[in-house]
């Protein structure tokens, strides 16, 4: 399918594909502070020009070209140089050869933004509420991947204490008919239930799906409906 069109990176350190922190406070840092990337172009004719433009939220971060065959290219991110919102990171690879045939790439990096002002928990008298949104699904699919999973054991699990409420509310793209995506979400918000479930069944667990009715990101890129396959987790917990 069209819609699964990508550049994915794997790693066999989980740790290196961890979403980005940016922190706000006297000053916005991210971690990690250096990203590599690794162009590979495949072609019969010599390589005459490459550029790699990096974006956020339609603003050009940094841009990258030179002549010849790419070599790895280097970004270290300055302070404060990424947006303080929840945006991922764009990019875009392009190649043209001295035959003047181009060709390009794209993908996005996840942002995990953290800051002093908004905080993760919300704290009501002796209730605590966090709030999560790092799950992505396939185009048309509620399967919960190996990485998700990972996702679903250290980030979320952890968080589930005996009695918490936890809420799943599933989401997808425009893409299809509005009754299918209905309980396409539904199944995704059930999917992730099931599995935390199975790990932590003395917490009470809500589920319920929104199709395409809330359109989390701009479904009019291709960027924004891969966010829009997701579900957003509730947590909560009452301390003592």
């Amino acid at each position: 399918m069209a819609e699964n069109r990508r550049v994915e990176f794997r790693a066999s350190t989980p740790e290196v594909l961890e979403p980005f922190q940016s922190r706000v406070g006297i000053e916005r840092l991210s971690t990690p502070d250096v990203l590599i990337f690794v162009p590979e172009v495949s072609s019969s004719d010599p390589i005459r020009e490459w550029e790699l433009t990096i974006t956020q939220a339609g603003r050009t971060l940094r841009t990258f070209k030179n002549e010849g065959s790419p070599r790895p290219i280097t970004w270290r991110i300055d302070p404060g140089e990424l947006s303080p919102q929840q945006v991922p990171i764009d990019y875009v690879f392009r190649a043209e050869s001295v035959l003047g045939k181009a060709a390009e790439s794209s993908g996005s990096i996840s942002v995990d933004y953290l800051s002093s002002t908004r905080p993760i928990q919300q704290r009501t008298g002796n209730k605590t509420v966090q709030k999560f949104s790092l799950i992505l699904f396939d185009f048309d699919s509620d399967v919960i991947t190996p990485d998700n999973q990972r996702i679903l054991d250290v980030k979320i699990l952890p968080a589930i204490t005996p009695g918490s409420t936890v809420k799943i509310y599933g989401y997808t793209d425009r893409i299809g008919e509005a009754r299918y995506n209905l309980d396409l979400s539904r199944r995704r918000a059930q999917a992730v239930m099931n599995y935390l479930k199975s790990k932590r069944p003395d917490a009470r667990y809500e589920t319920a799906g929104y199709g395409e009715t809330i359109e989390l990101y701009d479904n009019n890129r291709p960027t924004g409906r891969q966010l829009s396959r997701t579900v957003q987790i509730v947590i909560e917990s009452t301390t003592p």
